[in-house]
């Protein structure tokens, strides 16, 4: 059996022991919140199209600008 046979049959039996810890995870999403850009992204271009990327994405940057002129 290679390593990657071995690590692969394994993965599922060492991942089923994690514990998530959602305060944790709630806190991090919270202080770094653009890690959700792409994932985000990602579905705005497979349900919403391009387009409607586009437009909201201008708009953020837009109000961002604005924020820092402030």
């Amino acid at each position: 059996m290679s390593c990657g046979t071995f690590s692969v049959c394994c993965c599922p039996a060492g991942i089923s022991k994690l514990q998530l810890n959602e305060e944790r995870l709630a806190a991090d999403l919270d202080a770094s919140w653009e890690v959700l850009a792409e994932p985000i992204q990602t579905v705005m271009r497979r349900y919403a199209g391009p387009t409607l990327l586009v437009t909201i994405l201008r708009q953020q940057i837009f109000v961002t600008m604005l924020g820092k002129q402030e």
